[in-house]
């Protein structure tokens, strides 16, 4: 029965886009070539993850959400694509966003990530409205809620492109299941939906109510959404809840925890 409820919603309309959406930037870097593993993972969490929060908190800034896909060593072939670090970061608004970057502690904080980022490759993707036809080098806000991300359970997720897929096919069946994430769940089963997608894969960050919800839809998960995408078109490479935590290891996600309420005024 619960399945047959999922089914039905497929066919809702779009959800409708909320006034206090939070202003997302998708970001994905790639470490500089002469830098060590070591030393970027070092760099990620002794300057990084703290700095973005110290710099952002009470100026705007509302989630982040860093991760690290398997270390270069261990992705494979189909992984060789991924960036070395990825993060969805969320504003209260896209102002709030400008004005941090304008701060000189704004400032020092952005010149700060080419002492460990490739600048020619290393970008962020603002995403917009998913009206069911997906691009290639394109990041989506699938539901356009005003959803905490620090008080739900947020997943990342990784899908690689298998090799042979043309790209009429990969980008009609990446649609397909876009359509599926954004109009399959009620609001308050699925609370929010970020979605990035290339050539070479597919990023997405889930916030569901809690890990029980999450557990719970596991299987409707796999039957509804995930069947094709595995066996014919993505493989894939990360499930991870985003632990509350301030510090990153390779093949794990963060959902850094601080506080938005307690500011100065």
């Amino acid at each position: 029965m619960r399945n047959l409820v999922i089914l039905a919603a497929l066919f809702a309309s779009v959800p409708s886009a909320r006034a206090d959406a939070p202003y997302y930037r998708f970001w994905r870097g790639w470490k500089l070539p002469a830098l060590s593993d070591a030393r970027f993972l070092e760099g990620l969490n002794d300057v990084f993850v703290g700095a973005t929060v110290e710099v952002g908190k009470c100026r705007g800034l509302v989630s982040y959400q860093p991760a690290l896909p398997p270390s270069p060593a261990d992705r494979g072939e189909e992984g060789a694509y991924l960036p070395d670090e990825i993060a969805l970061v969320a504003y209260r608004s896209e102002g709030a966003y400008r004005a941090i970057r304008a701060t000189p502690e704004g400032e020092r904080y952005s010149n700060l990530h080419w002492d460990y980022f490739d600048r020619d490759k290393s970008r962020s993707l603002v995403p917009g409205p998913f009206t069911g036809t997906a691009a290639l080098d394109r990041a989506y806000d699938l539901r356009q809620s005003g959803a905490d991300w620090q008080r739900g359970f947020s997943v990342l997720r990784i899908w690689t492109r298998k090799p042979g897929v043309d790209d009429e096919r990969y980008l009609e069946h990446a649609s397909q299941y876009l359509v599926r994430l954004q109009r399959g769940y009620p609001r308050d089963l699925l609370l929010s939906t970020l979605a990035l997608l290339t050539d070479r894969y597919l990023i997405e960050y889930l916030l569901w109510p809690n890990e029980d919800v999450y557990r719970g839809m596991k299987d409707t998960l796999e039957e509804v959404v995930e069947r094709g995408m595995r066996e014919l078109f993505l493989v894939q490479a990360l499930e991870r809840p985003a632990r509350r935590a301030l510090r990153l290891e390779y093949t794990d996600a963060l959902n850094v925890p601080f506080a938005t309420s307690s500011c100065p005024q």
